[in-house]
């Protein structure tokens, strides 16, 4: 069994490994700062094993040799053979032309002693195969192939030659002429003409040319930094952080705040529980299904730990998911100025002028004195208290209600109960109604919501104000160590700012996983809770330095969306964990290639109340996430947007177009890319008058990268381009495009046609990708396809998809103003009380359903004038209304923006007109 240090090196490891089959893309790009081509016979086919030095009678020898020590941390020195030439695309990049090694190797290159030039040694056992680039030249198999036809061995000629016959059999027009001459190799400037002639011509086609040399070429930024403090937590294991130790299967105790948090916002019991979890164990697990509240819960957290006095630490792989965090804690919840956005070069600028400003006193002016907080935390105890007191009497006044409706309806009364009722009328008569009593633990919410963003927003300003008074000397010392170009001056001034001082003053932090060794030492756990948003897409090694950094720590993310790729082999990692000793079960769970973060969190985790599953679905009209829900997540989804309003003439949510396209050759399929872009000249044509910001987003997403960069040039040819993309916010792309990402209307092509293989149709099985795809529309999803779905298997997801699709195409789901569920009994089923009620409404004009469903539950009565939402829970008159909704039900209603309010028999029966006009005042004055 493999110590913890081990389990570090290993992940490490993998990581590099994993990093280097990310890709050399190009001899000639700007990652490779200088390169030597070599010519005569390649040193891999006269010394396949490296057991010789091979020297290097160049100038350019001795200057590289330089180069790359000089550049040790920041560059690594590769030696590059077989080269394959082509235009290819990065993940969601735009197509570029490549000039790229099928295999590359580390290399040593030191100056020959009393000669010009340097003397090469290179690892065959490290040998690279270039898997990202080959994959996007979609040779990805014959990568495959390869590898497992070279084993653990050299490249040998016969390796070179085998990789040119494989090409050939995947790709027979290929160009493998030049190959003739290997192991002979191409000098600079024939490899550079070749390259050259293919840069300029869109359309040509794959090259391979039997071309080796070395090349320095830039370390990821992402991979220097984790690697480098991966390498610190295997130094210093014993120094672990609780979350590290929990995730490498460490004991860790529970850890305790003495203070309680506050949050300025209604959550659900998930989510409650989630910030239980959270303010106690060293690990918690988060799973946010699509559209539940992910990044709004995310932000809550943090809030609810800066409330405590707390910091927190908020990565994620992508740019987009931390900006969307941030934005949540300013926007949605109200608490603006206390995010510090770290990372790259833009937001290093931003960050550096807040410290400037902060040193100027721009952000502690109305600085609130400590006894104003102190008070401002008494009222918000009292109205804690005054809004306990006020649920349990709204809960005790709506369980007698049910006890009154039974007396009051009573058709035939004995003496007593009539004597029961006359008192009780009398009664009620003096007591307010239960809807004034409702309405005010609305607004006792509501004032709870503004007082704690008052109460937060100010603590922090006179936390700032007290920091800058005692040590401003660590924010002269912060803003050196920001304005520092290199890593050393960085860390040396940090040591002397304090980072545990300074997180007092800046407590929210946002960072990409990539970019927080450049601002953020590590330190001994500096923050108090780190949260690390799609871990599903995030592998086990590069998330560790993030959670180092912290006490505890939530792992947020969906084990049914895209999980993270890897491209290092099973081979290759059997070969690590043997070299670190990992034992069966620890390979299993430290499964680098298969498994994400989020897999190994929930591994780790021993205790349910540690998981939290978000169930409350805010994005999609029901019909959209409807097959989502049941397919993926056992109808456990609670949707909360059956109420939105639908115009009169407004098309269904959920549709089908069957196009008679033909999937290309080149793999696109331009008759469904014409549909579509008709489509959407339609809808941005009819919403020409609009203002931007009322204007439908538009996004479009195929499965297939063909399809896409066939829409992107059609969309870039149009001169309505830039009109789409900043007045509706087009995107098109993948799935991988579109994680994290959800426009207004979203049109999915297909492409493929009844010819199409079955491997490609196997391709849209994916249920990771496949899910993405088809909860990304908030209003409408529109799915083109050129292919009849008869000829796919009955127990086909997509198949499946199609025909929920079909239904609801037929159906014309979400056309109506005010949509009823199917077989809705009409007003006469109903009882007497609920038939009264809405035939009134209906007598004032309003639009009425009855039973209607409501975030997951049958509203007993809805009813809409204009865009206003109602609801009312008809209280106490025997039979399927009779009884109240939980209070906590009613909260749920809040959260899918539907106020509900009680309406007990009592009262219709006993002050009918204060009734009426409640009712009918109810939308108006909301």
């Amino acid at each position: 069994m493999a110590s913890e240090k081990q389990v570090l090196q290993y992940l490490r490891q993998s990581y590099l490994e994993n990093g280097a089959r990310g890709g050399f893309w190009n001899l000639y790009g700007s990652a490779v700062s200088h390169r030597l081509l070599l010519e005569g016979p390649d040193p891999l086919a006269i010394d396949p094993e490296g057991e010789d030095e091979h020297y290097l009678r160049h100038a350019e020898a001795e200057k590289l040799a330089s180069q790359a020590s000089l550049h040790e941390k920041e560059r690594d020195l590769v030696y590059a053979s077989v080269f394959v030439l082509g235009w290819a695309e990065r993940l969601d990049g735009k197509p570029e032309a490549v000039c790229a090694p099928l295999f590359y190797f580390p290399v040593t290159l030191s100056v020959a002693e009393m000669a010009h030039g340097g003397a090469m040694r290179f690892d065959p056992n490290r040998r690279q195969i270039n898997f990202a680039v080959l994959d996007a030249l979609g040779l990805g198999e014959v990568a495959e192939a390869l590898e497992i036809w070279l084993g653990s061995g050299a490249v040998t000629e016969s390796g070179a030659l085998e990789a040119r016959r494989r090409l050939l059999q995947a790709l027979p027009e290929a160009d493998t002429s030049a190959f003739d001459l290997y192991p002979e190799l191409l000098g600079e400037g024939e490899l550079r003409s070749r390259y050259d002639a293919v840069r300029k011509n869109h359309q040509a086609g794959i090259v391979l040319l039997p071309a080796a040399g070395l090349a320095l070429i830039k370390k990821s930024p992402e991979m220097r930094g984790v690697l480098n403090e991966l390498e610190t937590m295997a130094q210093c294991a014993a120094a672990l952080s609780p979350p590290v130790r929990a995730l490498l299967g460490g004991s860790v105790p529970s850890v305790v705040s003495g203070l309680e948090g506050r949050v300025p916002a209604v959550l659900s019991k998930s989510q409650a529980a989630l910030l239980d979890s959270a303010a106690r164990h060293a690990l918690t697990l988060m799973i946010g299904p699509p559209g539940t509240g992910k990044s709004f819960t995310i932000a809550a957290l943090a809030i609810e730990t800066l409330s405590r006095g707390g910091s927190v630490l908020i990565a994620s792989k992508t740019d987009h998911a931390v900006d969307v965090v941030g934005d949540k804690i300013e926007s949605a919840i109200g608490l603006r100025g206390v995010v510090t956005r770290g990372g790259r070069r833009q937001y290093l600028r931003d960050l550096r002028q807040f410290i400037e400003d902060l040193l100027n006193g721009v952000h502690t002016h109305e600085v609130p004195p400590a006894p104003a907080l102190d008070r401002q935390r008494k009222a918000l105890r009292r109205l804690d208290r005054e809004t306990e007191v006020l649920r349990e009497a709204l809960g005790q006044r709506l369980d007698r209600e049910i006890g009154w409706g039974s007396l009051l309806s009573d058709p035939a009364p004995s003496l007593f109960r009539r004597w029961r009722r006359k008192r009780l009328l009398k009664r009620l008569r003096k007591t307010p109604p239960a809807w004034e009593l409702a309405e005010r633990l609305e607004e006792l919410t509501d004032e709870g919501i503004r007082l704690t963003v008052d109460f937060i927003a100010g603590a922090r300003r006179l936390i700032l104000a007290g920091e800058l008074q005692k040590n401003r000397q660590r924010f002269l010392d912060l803003s050196r160590a920001l304005r520092s170009r290199t890593g050393t001056a960085q860390a040396e001034f940090f040591r002397k700012a304090g980072l545990g001082r300074v997180l007092k003053a800046l407590p929210v932090w946002l960072v990409n996983t990539s970019d927080v060794h450049r601002v953020l030492p590590m330190g001994e756990c500096p923050f108090d809770l780190a949260i690390i948003d799609e871990a599903t897409q995030c592998d086990m090694a590069s998330a560790l330095p993030i959670l180092q950094r912290a006490r505890r720590a939530v792992i947020a993310g969906d084990p049914k969306q895209l999980r993270h790729l890897s491209f290092l082999s099973h081979a290759r990692q059997r070969a690590i964990a043997g070299q670190f000793e990992l034992d069966e079960l620890q390979r299993s769970l430290f499964n680098f290639r298969d498994l994400s973060l989020l897999d190994l969190a929930s591994e780790q985790i021993q205790r349910q109340e540690q998981v939290a599953f978000l169930n409350e679905h805010f994005r999609s009209e029901p019909v959209i996430i409807d097959f989502s829900n049941r397919r993926f997540y056992s109808s456990q989804l609670t949707i909360m947007t059956g109420h939105r309003p639908h115009p009169p003439d407004s098309p269904p949510a959920l549709s089908e177009v069957s196009v008679a396209g033909r999937r290309e050759k080149r793999g696109h399929n331009p008759d469904e890319a014409r549909a579509i872009l008709a489509a959407i000249a339609e809808l941005t044509g009819a919403e020409s008058e609009l203002p931007s910001g009322i204007a439908h987003s538009i996004g479009i997403l195929s499965p297939f990268r063909d399809q896409v960069d066939h829409l992107i040039r059609q969309v870039s040819d149009s001169p309505h381009a830039a009109r789409l993309i900043d007045r509706h916010q087009l995107l098109v792309g993948t799935a991988h495009t579109f994680q994290g990402e959800e426009r207004d209307i979203v049109f999915l092509s297909l492409v493929l046609d009844d010819d199409s293989p079955a491997s490609a149709f196997r391709f849209l099985e994916r249920p990771d990708v496949f899910n993405v795809s088809i909860t990304r529309a908030r209003h409408r999803m529109v799915v083109y396809r050129s292919f009849d779905p008869a000829r796919l298997p009955a127990r086909s997801l997509v198949a499946e998809y199609l025909g929920h699709v079909a239904a609801a195409t037929e159906a014309g789901t979400g056309s109506a103003p005010f949509r009823s569920p199917a077989g809705e009994p009409s007003l006469d089923e109903h009882d007497r009380f609920a038939r009264e009620v809405a035939e009134f409404l209906k007598s004032r004009g309003f639009d009425v359903r009855l039973d209607y469903p409501v975030a997951g539950t049958s509203m007993d009565l809805v009813y809409r004038l204009g865009t206003e939402t109602r609801g009312i829970d008809l209280v106490g008159y025997p039979g399927d209304f009779a009884d109240a909704f939980p209070l906590d039900q009613l909260l749920v209603f809040r959260r899918a923006g539907v106020k509900v309010y009680p309406l007990p028999y009592s009262a219709w029966v006993e002050r009918r007109a204060a009734c009426e006009a409640f009712l009918a005042g109810a939308t108006a004055e909301g």
